[in-house]
């Protein structure tokens, strides 16, 4: 608990330090394999890749993705395994594995879609991290297919006034310039800043 608020406070030394005391606990006491062992690996690997410390995420993402497979190797659709792989994918990206990443950001919003629904606020999400990854890659077209679904689902949940929203928008509106599209990018730009100020 404390290292998802201190994530949310930006604090990341305290969200790292947290994640590593409740990995030492759970590998004393359940062992690497315990599901409790693996949240806080998980934990430990998004604390690093927010506080820009990429290549020590990717190393623990390497670590912890194959117990993930295999703890889930008889339900391939798990919530757990879908929420392990897009982070995976974010991760991979952060250190330049940018088509491995994506496609691994890819299954997981289509998997996502199928348990969650089409229309759930993590499709929101999924859709954004991915638009801003394929634009890296100049896969325009798909960027923009992506960030199209992401607007369109946080407009309902969590709504137009979101901060999920207003990024949403702020993505379309770099995509736009590399697809010769400049002349939207303003209005994109404007609606993001109004969104993200509401």
């Amino acid at each position: 608990s404390r290292a998802t608020v201190a994530m949310d406070l930006a604090q990341w030394d305290d969200a790292i330090a947290s994640s590593k005391e409740m990995l030492d606990v759970a590998l004393s006491r359940f062992g690497d394999g315990h599901e409790l062992a693996r949240s806080a690996r998980w934990s430990l690997v998004q604390s690093y890749l927010l506080a820009g410390k990429a290549q020590e995420s990717a190393e623990e993402g390497e670590r912890v993705s194959p117990l993930t497979l295999e703890a889930h190797r008889d339900e391939p659709m798990a919530p757990a395994l879908i929420e392990a792989r897009e982070l995976y994918g974010r991760v991979l990206t952060a250190v330049g594995r940018l088509d491995d990443g994506i496609a691994q950001m890819e299954r997981s919003l289509r998997d996502a879609a199928e348990v969650f629904g089409p229309s759930s606020t993590i499709i929101g999400y999924y859709a954004a991290n991915l638009a801003a990854r394929q634009l890296e890659v100049s896969d325009l077209d798909r960027a923009l297919a992506s960030i199209d679904r992401g607007i369109e689902v946080s407009a309902v949940v969590p709504g137009a006034d979101s901060g999920l929203h207003a990024f949403s928008h702020h993505v379309r509106a770099q995509i736009l310039p590399a697809a010769r599209r400049g002349s939207e990018a303003v209005g994109e730009f404007d609606r993001g800043v109004d969104r993200a100020g509401a």
